[in-house]
C-alpha cells in the first residue's frame, strides 16, 4: 500500500517515468527519481483532417496540410513534410506575418492579392525564400522571382509604374465605366471581325481593316475625350489598364498630329506548336494551278 501510494502521487500533473527506483528484499519498490515522460512526436500521418499552425514572426494561421502539399516543391510543403516536424506545435516561417497570408492565397488560387501600397519587391522576395516557382501573379500581374539585387531592381521600376497608374485612376472620377466601355467596344468590335469572316474578298485589304487591331482616336485638333482622357498621363495609365486586361496596346504618333491607341489580341500559343501573334501580318503563299508551283 505504502509503494501505491507513492507511485500515484508520482504521476499527479501528467505522465511520469521512474528515473531511479529501489526494490526491496520483501517485493515492494520505492520510487527515488522520477521525470516527466517524453511527448510522442506527431507527424503528418497522425493527422486525420485537423489542420496545421504556421507561425509567421508571431501571426499564427492554420491551414489544412493538402493545401500546402498540393506544391510540393515549395519550402512550405517539405517543412510539413519533414519527418523531423512536429505538427502539434506550430511550425516557424521566418516571413514577415502581414505578407505570408498572401502566399496562402497563392496556395488557394495560383495568384496574390496584396492591397495597394504593399511591396511588390518583398513579396518577391518572400517568393524566392519560400520557393515558390520562376513567375507569380500579383494582383493580376506576372512578376519573375528573382532573388538578389536584379529583382530589387527590376520591381522598383515596376512598383513605381504600378503606383503611377493607381494615382492617376484614383484621381479619375468615371474611370472604371469608361474602361468597361471601351472593352464592351472592343469586344464588339472582334465579335464583327469575325461575323464577316465568311466573306469572300477579292484581294487584300490594304486599308484600316487590315490591321487585325482596333485603333482608338484620342486627339485630332483636340481631345477626342475631354472629360477622361486630356493629357498623355492618362492615356498611358488607360494604355496600362487595357495591357492589365491581357491585350497588346500602344500609342502611336504615326499619322501626326492624329494620336492613336492601338488595341490588339494577344499572342496565342498551341501546345506544341510556334506562337503565333494575331497582330502581325502572316505569310502567305499561293499554289499556280498550272504550273504546279508555289507562287511568293
Amino acid at each position: 500500500p505504502c509503494v501505491a501510494a507513492t507511485l500515484a502521487h508520482t504521476f499527479v500533473g501528467g505522465p511520469m517515468v521512474a528515473k531511479e527506483a529501489v526494490v526491496s528484499p520483501d517485493g515492494g519498490v520505492s520510487v527515488l527519481a522520477v521525470a516527466p515522460a517524453k511527448a510522442k512526436r506527431r507527424t503528418l500521418r497522425d493527422l486525420s483532417g485537423e489542420p496545421i499552425i504556421f507561425d509567421a514572426r508571431g501571426r499564427i494561421f492554420k491551414v489544412l496540410p493538402s493545401l500546402i502539399l498540393s506544391q510540393p516543391d515549395t519550402l512550405l510543403s517539405q517543412l510539413v513534410e519533414d519527418v523531423g516536424t512536429d505538427i502539434s506545435r506550430p511550425i516557424f516561417v521566418d516571413v514577415n506575418g502581414d505578407r505570408f497570408e498572401h502566399f496562402l492565397d497563392w496556395y488557394r488560387y495560383g495568384e496574390m492579392f496584396p492591397p495597394q501600397g504593399t511591396p511588390v519587391a518583398a513579396i518577391l522576395r518572400d517568393a524566392a525564400y519560400l520557393l515558390l516557382p520562376d513567375a507569380v501573379v500579383v494582383n493580376g500581374v506576372s512578376h519573375a522571382v528573382i532573388a538578389g539585387d536584379v529583382a530589387t531592381r527590376r520591381t522598383v521600376a515596376q512598383d513605381i509604374h504600378q503606383s503611377f497608374v493607381a494615382d492617376v485612376v484614383k484621381r479619375w472620377p468615371g474611370f472604371d465605366n469608361f474602361l468597361q466601355e471601351h472593352l464592351d467596344d472592343i469586344r464588339a468590335y472582334f465579335q464583327h471581325r469575325s461575323g464577316t469572316s465568311d466573306k469572300r474578298s477579292e484581294k487584300p485589304e490594304y486599308n484600316a481593316d487590315s490591321r487585325f487591331e482596333k485603333r482608338l482616336l484620342i486627339f485630332s485638333c483636340g481631345w477626342r475625350f475631354p472629360e477622361h482622357i486630356f493629357n498623355m498621363d492618362r492615356a498611358r495609365a488607360f494604355v496600362a489598364k487595357l495591357q492589365q486586361c491581357g491585350f497588346e496596346c500602344e500609342i502611336s504618333f504615326a499619322n501626326h498630329p492624329d494620336v492613336f491607341i492601338s488595341v490588339s489580341l494577344p499572342t496565342v500559343a498551341v501546345a506544341g506548336q510556334q506562337s503565333v501573334s494575331l497582330s502581325q501580318p502572316l505569310s502567305v503563299k499561293t499554289i499556280c494551278p498550272h504550273a504546279g508551283c508555289w507562287i511568293c
